[in-house]
C-alpha cells in the first residue's frame, strides 16, 4: 500500500478498517473458568488418588517396569454420554477380573479431528444439531469423565484443542496426540505439560519418525501460553513430560503391526536412548478403516506377544455397545452405535481382550521359563541389526525350540517349495504327513491330531484358510501359513493363525515360525487343556508336547 492509500483508509469509517481477520467472526461468547467447572463437578480425593494411581502404572508399563498391557478400549467418539457410561459399567468389570495382565484405559474421546468438516465432537456440538454449545460440552464432558472414574475405570482422551482439554485433564489417565497434529509445535508443547502418559501417534502418511521426534521435544522443558485455572491466560513454564511414547496406526503407505514393523520401530526408540515399547492401533489405517478387521490385528499382535515380543506395550481398539457405525442425518438414532468410525460390538470386543490378556501371561512364563533360549531373548530385546544375516540363516535348517518335540504337518502343491520347507525344518521334530492339496491337509488334521500346521495359503482342492476353516475348533492345530503373497497376511490372523512366511523361505524366519507355534502349543499345554486350535478362546483337550 502507498502512502495516498493509506491516507485514504485512515479516512474511511471505523467499521470499514475492520482487519480481515476480525471481519470474519459473527460472534463472540465467553467461556467459563475451569476452577468453575472443578468446582461444580468435582475430583474428590479418592478420584484423584485413582487418577495418579493409573497414571504411574500406565507409565510403568510403557517404562518396561511393568509386564502388563495398557488397552486403551472405547467408542471411536462420545456423543450420548448414557450410553458411554453404559459401556464403561461393562468395561469396568471386565477390567477389574483381568487387572493381573492388562491395564484397561475407556477411550473417552471428546474432540474429533476432520479431514475436511463434520461433527467435531461433544464438546463442540453436544446437542448434535449445529447449535456449538461449547460451555455445555465442556460441562457434559466433564461430567461423565467424573462419573467414569468412579467406576474405578481409568480413561483416556485426545488433546486436539490446546485449550478445551484443561477444563478436564484432571480427570484424564492417558492422553494422545493424534495423526494429525503429531507434528505441531503447539501440540508438543502442550504434552510436555500433561501431567498423565502421552502417546504420540505416527503422521497419517505413516512416518513414524515424526512421532518420535513429538517425543523427544515433548520431553524437552517448554514455555507456551496457557489457560489458567482462574480463566486468566498465563505462560505456563513446563519441565517436559518423560512420560511419552509412540503409537502405531498404519497409513497411506499401509499398515504398521507386522513383526518387522514393531521391532523397526523399537530400534529407532532405543536408537534415541528412549524405552523400546509403544502402542499399536488396531483401528484406522491397521485395519483398513473395517471395524470387523481389528480382531485380526489384535490376533496378531497377540501372536507376537505370545512369542515374546517385549516391545507391544499397549493396544488400541475402537468398540461400542453395537457394532458399525450411522449416519448423524439419522433419526433416530440407534442407542449406542458410532456416529464417526465404525466399531466393533461389545460382544466381539470381549474375546479379542481376553486374548490378549491370555498372551499377555504366555509371554510372562517365557520370561520367567528356565530353559529360555538366552539367543531368542537377545534377539527380542537388541537392536533389529544385531540379529544374524539373512545369507548365514539360509544356509542352515531351524533348530526346534528347547524342551519340545513338535509333531508337524506340511502342506503345499509347490514340490520344490515343499521340499525347501522341509529341509528347513529341524531333526529333532516328527513330521507326520506331506501333503499337496487343501483337502488332503483338511482330512490329515482332522485325523492325526499334529501339534503344528504349515499350510500354503493356495493349494488344490481347497486353500488353507479352507482347510482351516473346516475344522472343529478342538481339531485345530497351532497353524503357520506359507504364501508368496503377503496381501494374504490380515487373512491368515482372521482364523487366528500364529504366524505367517513368506516364500522364498529362509532358515531364520522359520526358526521364528516354529517357536511361535511351540509356544503356542506350551500355553495351551499350561492353560490345563482349556484352550484348544486355533482360537485363543476355544475350549478343547490338552495337547501333549512329545
Amino acid at each position: 500500500m502507498n502512502f495516498a492509500n493509506f491516507l485514504k483508509d485512515q479516512a474511511a469509517p471505523a467499521e470499514a478498517r475492520v482487519s480481515a481477520p476480525e471481519a470474519q467472526v459473527r460472534a463472540a461468547k465467553q467461556l467459563p473458568a475451569p476452577a468453575d467447572l472443578f468446582g461444580r463437578y468435582p475430583l474428590d480425593d479418592q478420584g484423584a488418588r485413582f487418577v495418579a494411581a493409573a497414571r504411574r502404572e500406565i507409565a510403568g508399563i510403557f517404562a518396561g517396569r511393568d509386564d502388563r498391557l495398557v488397552v486403551v478400549v472405547g467408542p471411536c467418539s462420545i456423543h450420548d454420554p448414557a450410553a458411554a457410561l453404559e459401556y464403561a459399567g461393562r468395561l469396568a468389570g471386565f477390567a477389574s477380573a483381568h487387572a493381573d495382565d492388562l491395564r484397561v484405559v475407556m477411550r473417552v474421546y471428546f474432540e474429533k479431528p476432520r479431514t475436511v468438516v463434520g461433527w467435531k465432537g461433544l464438546v463442540n456440538d453436544p446437542r448434535l444439531d449445529g447449535s456449538f454449545d461449547i460451555n455445555e460440552g465442556l460441562q457434559r464432558a466433564r461430567s461423565l469423565l467424573v462419573d467414569i472414574n468412579r467406576l474405578g475405570l481409568a480413561a483416556g482422551t485426545e488433546f486436539l484443542d490446546s485449550i478445551l482439554g484443561q477444563f478436564y485433564a484432571d480427570l484424564v489417565s492417558w492422553g494422545v496426540i493424534g495423526a494429525r497434529t503429531v507434528e505441531s509445535q503447539t501440540h508438543r508443547e502442550l504434552a510436555s505439560g500433561l501431567p498423565m502418559p502421552v502417546g504420540f501417534k505416527n503422521r497419517t502418511d505413516g512416518d513414524f519418525l515424526v512421532a518420535v521426534d513429538a517425543v523427544r521435544a515433548a520431553r524437552a522443558a517448554h514455555r507456551f501460553p496457557m489457560l489458567a485455572r482462574d480463566g486468566s491466560h498465563t505462560v505456563r513454564v513446563s519441565g517436559g513430560n518423560n512420560e511419552t511414547h509412540i503409537v502405531l496406526r498404519g497409513g497411506t503407505s499401509g499398515p504398521n503391526f507386522s513383526s518387522p514393523d514393531v521391532r523397526a520401530a523399537a530400534a529407532i526408540l532405543r536408537k534415541h536412548g528412549l524405552a523400546p515399547h509403544l502402542m499399536v492401533d488396531c483401528s484406522h489405517a491397521n485395519s483398513g478403516k473395517d471395524p470387523s478387521r481389528q480382531p485380526a490385528v489384535a490376533s496378531a499382535l497377540a501372536a507376537q506377544i505370545r512369542a515374546g515380543e517385549r516391545a507391544i506395550a499397549g493396544i488400541m481398539l475402537e468398540s461400542n455397545l453395537v457394532g458399525g457405525a450411522q449416519s448423524l442425518a439419522k433419526r433416530p438414532l440407534v442407542y449406542g452405535q458410532s456416529i464417526t468410525d465404525g466399531c466393533l460390538a461389545w460382544e466381539d470386543t470381549v474375546p479379542v481382550l481376553e486374548g490378549l490378556a491370555l498372551a499377555v501371561r504366555v509371554r510372562r512364563q517365557l520370561r520367567d521359563a528356565p530353559c529360555a533360549a538366552p539367543e531368542a531373548a537377545m534377539d527380542r530385546q537388541g537392536d533389529a541389526g544385531a540379529r544374524p544375516a539373512a545369507s548365514a540363516a539360509i544356509s542352515e535348517p531351524a533348530r526346534a525350540p528347547l524342551g519340545a518335540r513338535l509333531r508337524v504337518l506340511v502342506a503345499d502343491d509347490e514340490p520344490l517349495a515343499l521340499a525347501r520347507l522341509l529341509a528347513l525344518l529341524p531333526k529333532d521334530i516328527d513330521i507326520v504327513g506331506k501333503y499337496g492339496t487343501g483337502t488332503d491337509a483338511m482330512e490329515a488334521m482332522r485325523r492325526d491330531r499334529p501339534d503344528v500346521a504349515f499350510l500354503d495359503m493356495q493349494m488344490p482342492g481347497c486353500d488353507g484358510l479352507q482347510a482351516v476353516a473346516g475344522l472343529e475348533p478342538s481339531e485345530r492345530p497351532a497353524v503357520v501359513f506359507v504364501t508368496a503373497h503377503p496381501k494374504y497376511a490380515v487373512d491368515a490372523f482372521d482364523v487366528r493363525a500364529v504366524d505367517y512366511v513368506l516364500k522364498p523361505f529362509d532358515g531364520q524366519r522359520i526358526a521364528t515360525a516354529l517357536e511361535r507355534a511351540a509356544e503356542f502349543v506350551r500355553s495351551r499345554r499350561a492353560e490345563g487343556g482349556r484352550m484348544a486350535g486355533v482360537r485363543p478362546e476355544a475350549a478343547g483337550p490338552s495337547i501333549e508336547v512329545h
